[in-house]
């Protein structure tokens, strides 16, 4: 199926932290290998996040290397905060997500990325989250 698939077409593997003790369920005859290096020659398989490759590649030894990730989005709402929580001088950024090592690397990526940039006003980051890496946060 993959092979007759339209290039256009993608499979998505959304949170595989279950891949050491499910993948050999799903591929009854040990052809998780085959199917995945299948899937990357293909160029049909996308994910999630990084942390979703990491793992296929960690659990299955196959080395995919492109970086197809479905972007989530999220429809825009008109929210009016209370002006007493508004700046004029600054601009509020939140990342919210589990401080765990699949996780802290986009955090790293965004906190370097405003470092670098140039702009008349001051950035708030507001980090929301917990786990293990909270105090390396």
């Amino acid at each position: 199926m993959l092979k007759n698939m339209r290039k256009d077409n993608k499979i998505i593997f959304w949170h595989n932290k279950t891949n050491p003790c499910a993948w050999h369920l799903l591929f009854l005859n040990n052809e998780t290998f085959k199917f995945f290096n299948l899937a990357n020659k293909t160029k049909t398989i996308m994910f999630h996040d990084w942390s979703s490759k990491d793992s296929i590649n960690r659990y299955s030894n196959v080395r995919i290397y492109n970086n197809d990730f479905y972007y989530l989005t999220a429809f825009n709402k008109i929210l009016r905060a209370p002006t007493r929580l508004l700046e004029k001088d600054y601009i509020n950024i939140c990342f919210l997500s589990r401080l765990s090592g699949d996780k802290i690397q986009s955090l790293f990526y965004l906190v370097r990325n405003l470092y670098e940039i140039n702009i008349d006003k001051k950035i708030r980051l507001h980090i929301i989250g917990d786990r293990v890496y909270r105090k390396k946060v």
